[in-house]
């Protein structure tokens, strides 16, 4: 038994980095043999189990609890009803292996070890956005920048996407590390300040490289909310920020801003 306590008490203490045993493989999902893929799901309640048997809990309370439980709920509901319930429940897999790794980041890394973390955060997204850019397809939306995608390089990367990776997949993945890149900038010295903020650069590049409609508005309600909840008394900006909105669509013309916003281009992708 104090082995048994031991081995959990490591396992929680180092979950953070241990959490990769399952988290690694559910980032090539798709592309791996079943069974390796179940092996990485079968280890998840290892962790939980260690977390109860060291600390006497099975998690910490997150904000996020019930609308992860609702989400996992549905989530079998469609694999109930769906047409193909093989390729569906492979899909919950990679479903119950996101919420895993949440848990697994949220009780691996205690406050003393966040700046870590969010350096190994923002080194992922990049390697992200480097692989994503050079194997991206590109398709010009709304933007004019063909020139730049004739003298961008292209590589194949078949064993993560044999038909390369679409913009919106890309931005998906770039995306979310950028606000965290920003709010963390502030906490910073000067020198790691320049060098957060030269990752939020890239960043920011390769989402405007693809043009991803919803990625970019997402960021700025992001770098909106970012802005009021460090500076508060720059609320007035919001505000023209709005009115400079307005004034765009109505010398744009609704239409035109409606179908550069809302119209699909997911059919052909």
């Amino acid at each position: 038994m104090l082995l048994v306590r031991r081995g959990s008490t490591f396992i929680a203490g180092h979950e953070f980095w241990l959490l990769w045993v399952y988290g690694a493989p559910l980032l090539f999902a798709k592309n791996l043999p079943l069974p390796i893929f179940a092996a990485s799901l079968a280890t998840i309640p290892l962790f939980w189990l260690a977390r109860r048997i060291a600390r006497g809990r099975w998690s910490i309370a997150t904000p996020l609890d019930l609308p992860l439980v609702l989400l996992l709920l549905m989530g079998l509901v469609g694999v109930a009803v769906s047409v193909d319930s093989a390729l569906s429940a492979r899909i919950y897999g990679e479903l119950l292996g996101g919420v895993a790794l949440y848990y697994g980041i949220v009780n691996g890394l205690p406050a003393a070890r966040l700046g870590r973390g969010v350096w190994f955060f923002l080194l992922l997204g990049a390697a992200m956005g480097l692989v994503g850019w050079l194997g991206m397809r590109y398709l010009e939306k709304f933007l004019p920048i063909p020139f730049m995608y004739e003298y961008m390089p292209r590589l194949e990367f078949p064993f993560l996407n044999s038909s390369g990776f679409t913009a919106n997949l890309v931005a998906g993945a770039v995306a979310p590390a950028l606000p965290i890149a920003f709010a963390w900038a502030w906490t910073l010295s000067r020198r790691q300040r320049g060098l957060v903020l030269a990752f939020a650069v890239f960043f920011s590049s390769i989402v405007v490289l693809t043009q991803s409609r919803g990625a970019i508005l997402g960021l700025l309600v992001a770098g909106a909310i970012l802005l009021l909840w460090r500076a508060p008394r720059l609320i007035w900006l919001a505000a023209a920020a709005a009115l400079l909105g307005v004034a765009a669509v109505f010398w744009l013309g609704p239409a035109n801003v409606t179908e550069v916003l809302l119209v699909s281009d997911s059919t052909n992708t």
